[in-house]
């Protein structure tokens, strides 16, 4: 083989090498971006679950008084009372508009 040819392949493959270690550097810093933005982006969540502050811890039914949970559970009962009302209200008046067109 003569020696241009030899000397051919040679730059050819310095060629080939330097293209493969550009290739692989720009997709190394676009990786590195990419996981960068990602931690980023759940780091900010994180922080705000770690800054939230703590609340007082609320009595469970067992450490109240009985007459507080009772008290509660009325007025729970009448609140779900009224939004039934409520909703009964709603149900009549488009009935009369159904039957009344």
């Amino acid at each position: 083989m003569p020696a241009w040819v030899w000397i051919g392949l040679v730059i050819w493959f310095i060629l080939c090498l330097i293209a493969g270690v550009a290739y692989v550097i720009i997709h190394a810093l676009r990786a590195l971006r990419t996981v960068s933005d990602t931690s980023t982006r759940v780091t900010e969540p994180l922080a705000q679950l770690q800054a939230h502050e703590e609340r007082d811890p609320v009595a469970t039914v067992l450490q109240e008084s009985y007459e507080d949970t009772r008290s509660r559970y009325l007025q729970t009962q009448m609140a779900k009372n009224a939004h039934k009302q409520q909703r009964r209200l709603a149900h009549s008046i488009v009935w009369e508009r159904w039957n009344n067109s």
